[in-house]
């Protein structure tokens, strides 16, 4: 039975210090001071816990929570705080140990690394979790039982369905001017930055095929679709490829496959639907399939088809962060290390090949 610690009453407080207990603490004792429901007071803490490092009357953060609630009320906000924090960390004379911080503070750094808001790209349709509780595919009992029904042995055994702990890192560099300017300036472009690396770095290890990015070392192979044995399916036409490979999935995992190709193939498809004379439906292809997602990426160089939900589970944990001022050159040198895997149940996906 976990026993909760008992939050007591100061004459001040410093928001930045607060861990998930000391926030549920202050929003229920200062509840009937501040007027509002303690789930909303958490949620305000959590964003004044990320920029607040003074100590502060109870007064003084109550005033300062009333303010952050109602502006959410009138606008919901899309910072991730990055900026925030980074200008703390100029200012301090340590790194960041993110499994250290507080956890308002390490949620910043996990939601860069987790983040679904790139498009048509494998986010879309794979899972991602940053619960460093979770050591194996949380579903994978469930999919080796489904595929069992079907006659099929699942791939992933022993030691093979445990996440290792992969290093990856993301490094920019950014002027100082910019560092010292405003918060919301730097959230933003530190944000497009770290999301749009990790992202990118993801889909390169999963999607190239040919080792053209030099990425898919002996280290990496494990990662690439295309060392995993995926059952190709053939066809001399693209839908009906598509369509046959559909089919070609156990049938538990029908509900929610999507389909991943590039531009070319897309254009590819639409011509020949259109030849088909089913040209008025092929501008909603996942009502033409009867699937989840139809993800276009260039990054794909074949079509797949599949669960990707059950099929491809990528964890990821934030450690450290890290930062060096080049004072000549006027930039400051930040990077985000974390630790990551990805792992694969290929029998779940399929690859069309048209002949």
């Amino acid at each position: 039975m976990k026993i909760m610690k008992e939050f007591k009453e100061q004459f001040g407080y410093q928001l930045s210090n607060f861990d998930d207990m000391d926030i549920k603490g202050y929003a229920n004792l200062y509840q009937k001071d501040i007027g509002k429901d303690v789930s909303m007071i958490e949620q305000g803490l959590k964003q004044l816990s990320i920029t607040e490092t003074e100590v502060l009357l109870p007064e003084q953060i109550n005033k300062k929570l009333l303010g952050v609630l109602n502006m959410n009320e009138v606008n919901q906000s899309s910072n991730t705080w990055v900026g925030t924090l980074t200008k703390q960390l100029v200012s301090s004379e340590n790194n960041f140990n993110i499994q250290e911080l507080p956890t308002a503070r390490k949620e910043v750094f996990k939601e860069l690394l987790v983040n679904r808001e790139l498009p048509q790209t494998l986010r879309d349709v794979i899972t991602i979790t940053d619960d460093e509780h979770v050591e194996s595919i949380p579903a994978l009992s469930y999919i080796k039982d489904k595929l069992a029904t079907n006659g099929i042995e699942l791939s992933l055994n022993g030691s093979s369905k445990y996440f290792d702990r992969r290093e990856g890192h993301i490094y920019t560099e950014v002027a100082d001017s910019v560092v010292h300017g405003s918060d919301r300036t730097l959230d933003d472009l530190l944000k497009e930055i770290f999301i749009n690396e990790c992202v990118s770095y993801e889909t390169t290890l999963l999607l190239d095929k040919n080792n053209a990015s030099g990425l898919i070392d002996k280290d990496n192979q494990d990662l690439s679709l295309y060392n995993q044995g995926i059952k190709e399916v053939s066809n001399t036409s693209m839908y009906d490829g598509i369509k046959q490979a559909m089919k070609d999935i156990p049938q538990t995992f029908r509900r929610k496959v999507s389909v991943v190709m590039n531009t070319e193939h897309h254009d590819k498809l639409i011509k020949e639907l259109a030849q088909m004379g089913l040209g008025t439906l092929a501008g909603d292809l996942t009502k033409l399939f009867n699937v989840s997602h139809v993800v276009v990426t260039d990054d794909a160089q074949d079509i797949f088809v599949g669960d990707f939900g059950h099929a491809i589970y990528a964890k990821y944990e934030p450690i450290m962060y890290n930062k060096k001022k080049q004072a000549l050159k006027g930039v400051y040198q930040f990077a985000l290390n974390y630790v990551f895997d990805i792992k694969i149940v290929p029998e779940l996906l399929r690859i069309v090949k048209v002949k």
